[in-house]
């Protein structure tokens, strides 16, 4: 979930928590070294479908990304972590 603050009418604020949902995407890459490979990766989507986060070249194995993916989704990982999560967990 994602925290954003909301004004109140009056001059008060409060927050709010926002649903986040993470999927993975697939890419197409091109590396010197082994040349043309897919690769996937992950965003981060606001309620409204909008993308808010995005790690690229998360890993070429397409079950590896949905796992983490699914764990994101799951756990409402705040988008702020994602990177970390990531490195964390490969």
């Amino acid at each position: 979930m994602t925290v954003c603050k909301l004004t109140l009418e009056g001059g008060g604020s409060a927050l709010v928590y926002e649903p986040v949902r993470y999927e993975t995407v697939d890419e197409r890459r091109f590396s010197e070294d082994i040349g043309s490979y897919t690769a996937f990766g992950i965003r981060a989507l606001d309620k409204e479908g909008n993308e808010i986060r995005y790690c690229a070249d998360v890993s070429p194995c397409e079950v590896d990304a949905k796992r983490l993916c699914d764990m994101c989704n799951a756990f409402q990982l705040s988008p702020l972590h994602l990177l970390d999560f990531i490195e964390d967990n490969l």
